[in-house]
Formats: C-alpha cells, structure tokens, sequence
C-alpha cells in the first residue's frame, strides 16, 4: 500500500485535477519502489512483480492549519507522533510546512518545504519486508 498525502491546495481541487494528481503519483511511486527495491540486492525485479506490481495507493487530502491565533493556544500540534504504516509516501508541502522529524539523538528538525519538490518517507511496512535495511523515521506536524 501506498500513501499520497497533498497538505494544502488554497482551495479544494475538482475531481479531475485529484484523478490527473493521482495518476502522476502512482507512476512516481511506482518508480520509486522499483528504484527502493533495486537497492536492496539480488532479485529485485522478482520481489517487484510478485509482491508490488498490483499494489493500489491512496490519495488522502490533509490540511494542517495552525489557529488563528497562537498566544492563545500556546504549543500547536497538529498530528502527533507517528510512523507511516504504508511503503512509501510522498508529500506535497505548502509554504507554511510544519512537518518535522526526530533524529536518531531524539532531536525534532524541521523540513523546510522547497517549491517545486516531493518528499518520500520509507513507512513501517517497507521497513518490515526489507528486514530493517530501509528504515522510517517518526515524523509529526
């Protein structure tokens, strides 16, 4: 399974922008795995067809937006910490981001979002079926 986030649009998209989205992101996601399980070794192409070539994704709209006014909520958080479930997902940031991620030292870093890019995060079952040698990391917002 794999997991299409797109934090913020400005406005909801119509159902033909989220189809044309989703077809782009199923071949890229697509590549990806190809190019994740490529570096595992030996037999990649064999565990590709059997195990991920028929594999279905979801698209899942978040928008994270912080309250009007901060003082009077203090600390904002708007999805705790947590592992992705999935293989991989890809996320789209806004320009507001919020997204960080907790070093191996337990450290939160935040992950400025750059225009024009996607971010790829390794999620619990890919860490599961590559025996730990693609590892998640714990994100939040």
């Amino acid at each position: 399974m794999i997991v299409f986030l797109f934090n913020h649009l400005g406005s909801f998209p119509n159902s033909e922008m989220l189809q044309e989205y989703g077809s782009k992101i199923v071949e890229l996601s697509k590549k990806i795995m190809e190019t994740l399980l490529m570096s595992l070794g030996d037999g990649f192409e064999t565990k590709y067809k059997s195990e991920f070539k028929n594999c279905h994704g979801y698209l899942r709209i978040n928008n994270y937006s912080p309250p009007e006014n901060l003082e009077d909520h203090g600390e904002v958080e708007g999805l705790g910490m947590h592992t992705d479930m999935s293989c991989v997902t890809i996320i789209y940031q806004d320009k507001m981001g919020g997204l960080q991620v907790r070093s191996e030292e337990g450290k939160w870093m935040d992950i400025s979002p750059c225009e024009g890019t996607l971010l790829v995060n390794i999620g619990d079952m890919l860490q599961a079926w590559s025996n730990e040698k693609l590892r998640f990391g714990y994100e939040r917002w």
